[in-house]
């Protein structure tokens, strides 16, 4: 996440910070509509265990960093992803660690959970990198310029090398649910939960275009690390785990399909002004 960071200023952090109504519709699709969504759809359809934890633990793991490549690929605003995408993580640091924790004490009735031992690791990995960033880009903008690409680098492979983690050290259960997945009606609800992701943040977005595409972009474009760490750390028999891999396919395929259809059409209209 040092990536993000290098590439925001102090002020545009100030006026992140700043723009009320920005952050508002920016947390009320991603933290309250898109988990209400995916209460939603447990509601409607049948899901299996394994299906609804991973479900719900996406649902409250916004924030990926692969967000402004995305809305790049869409021809939009990356400042503005870059924004979106700091303001999500560290949100989503602090909220999802307090809800993994409230379902070990008041679903499975766990006793002595710490918070910390989800808080921490998180806060370590993903919000001191953006604070690092954000400081080497105000004391050390050449620096900073220098160190983007290559982070940026590694931080795409640094999802790859987690999915990988998992399937090795679980590869038979993992197979096995994704075989399980096929004619069950599963992956109709996770592409539906990634295409309603999208229309929440369409919706929610604003009155322009830009905003509503940025905004859809982001909320179907879950932080899947934050989500495998949990469901890793809090519940390793549920075999969430590997439908979290199936959405992260899944999302992949959608959110840069969209991404390139909506930068496609912008092209168009321009090259026709």
């Amino acid at each position: 996440m040092a990536v993000v960071g290098f590439q925001l200023t102090r002020g545009d952090v100030s006026e992140t910070v700043r723009s009320y109504n920005l952050l508002a519709r920016w947390l009320l699709a991603n933290m309250v509509a898109v988990p209400l969504f995916a209460v939603v759809m447990w509601l409607v359809f049948d899901l299996s265990d394994p299906l609804l934890t991973g479900l719900v633990l996406i649902s409250f793991a916004p924030g990926a960093p692969f967000i402004p490549r995305l809305v790049l690929l869409a021809g939009e605003d990356s400042k503005q992803a870059l924004k979106i995408t700091a303001s999500l993580t560290v949100v989503a640091a602090v909220i999802v660690p307090v809800f993994a924790t409230g379902m070990l004490v008041l679903i499975e009735l766990r006793e002595g959970v710490s918070l910390f031992r989800f808080l921490v690791p998180l806060v370590l990995v993903l919000v001191a990198p953006i604070a690092v960033g954000a400081l080497v880009r105000d004391w050390r903008p050449d620096l900073a310029a220098r160190a983007t690409k290559p982070l940026a680098r590694l931080s795409s492979l640094s999802l790859f090398a987690a999915l990988a983690v998992i399937v090795i050290l679980n590869p038979g259960g993992i197979i096995r649910t994704l075989i399980s997945l096929v004619g069950t009606g599963t992956l109709f609800v996770l592409l539906l939960f990634t295409f309603g992701s999208i229309a929440i943040g369409w919706f929610v977005g604003g009155p322009t275009a830009e905003g509503r595409r940025i905004l859809g972009l982001a909320c179907a474009a879950r932080n899947i690390g934050i989500a495998l760490f949990i469901v890793t750390g809090a519940f390793p028999d549920s075999n969430a785990d590997s439908v979290i891999v199936a959405y992260t396919v899944l999302m992949f395929v959608v959110t840069g399909g969209v991404a390139y259809y909506w930068g496609r059409t912008r092209r168009a209209i321009l090259s026709m002004a």
